[in-house]
């Protein structure tokens, strides 16, 4: 037997579809019309494929020379889900350092804070001139 399916599309809020669809025996279709009707409702989940986006293209932060451990530096380094619909929590975390060991992030927050005192005058910190580059993802 073959059948013909009509799918009309009626109605959509967001991530929920409604399909009145209708299926009919066509080697019937002129004699009898033996069909059949049904409402699917269809809810459509978000895929988490979308990386997260930082609020800001890069971060210029100054700390004091000789700046206890736990200070915390300002601004926090944010960002957000890439996806729009729930979005879900996402962690910071120091990938890569010129100066390794210096600052810690909180993975919530983002906030960032000094692991260990800088000293301009000596160390990684004076090997790199003063300035120290930080990748975080």
């Amino acid at each position: 037997m073959a059948y013909l399916i009509n799918v009309p599309y009626v109605m959509s809020a967001r991530n929920y579809f409604c399909i009145h669809a209708t299926c009919m025996d066509l080697e019937t279709m002129d004699k009898e019309n033996h069909s059949a009707t049904a409402e699917v409702f269809i809810k459509v989940e978000d895929v988490q494929d979308t990386a997260p986006e930082f609020y800001r293209d890069s971060y210029s932060i100054t700390i004091p020379e000789n700046a206890l451990k736990g200070f915390i530096l300002q601004p926090a380094v944010e960002a957000i889900d890439g996806d729009r619909g729930v979005p879900n929590r996402i962690a910071l975390s120091i990938l890569n350092e010129t100066c390794p060991q210096l600052l810690s992030i909180d993975a919530t927050s983002g906030a960032l804070s000094v692991e260990k005192s800088p000293d301009r005058d000596e160390g990684i910190i004076h090997i790199e001139d003063g300035i120290c580059i930080f990748f975080i993802q």
